[in-house]
C-alpha cells in the first residue's frame, strides 16, 4: 500500500479555511439551538441574549429559529473562516514545529 505525501498529508496537518468556516457554522447552530431551547426554562432568560444577536422576530416561534439557524451558521461560517486565514497567514511568520 502506497504512502500518502505531499498535498494530502499537509491536508491532514493544517485546517484549511473552509473546514474551519464549516466548523464555526455547525458549531454556532448547535450553540443557537441549545440557548433556543434553554429559553424555555425559567432560568433561560440570558440565552435570548445569543437569540437576539441573530434575529428580532418573535419569541418562541418557528420564524425566530429559523431566521436564528441561518444568521448563527453565516456568522459562525464568517467567524471560522477568518480564524482559518489569520492563522495559516500567522503560520508563515511562526511555522509548526513537526517532531
Amino acid at each position: 500500500m502506497a504512502r500518502r505525501t505531499g498535498f494530502h498529508a499537509a491536508a491532514m496537518r493544517r485546517p484549511g479555511i473552509m473546514r474551519s468556516a464549516a466548523t464555526g457554522a455547525i458549531t454556532a447552530v448547535i450553540l443557537f439551538g441549545l440557548c433556543w431551547m434553554s429559553a424555555f426554562l425559567p432560568a433561560g432568560a440570558m440565552a435570548h441574549e445569543y437569540i437576539r444577536m441573530f434575529t428580532r422576530a418573535e419569541f418562541f416561534t418557528a420564524t425566530e429559529f429559523l431566521t436564528g439557524l441561518v444568521g448563527s451558521s453565516v456568522f459562525g461560517g464568517l467567524a471560522g473562516g477568518l480564524i482559518a486565514a489569520v492563522s495559516a497567514a500567522l503560520g508563515h511568520i511562526w511555522p509548526t514545529q513537526n517532531p
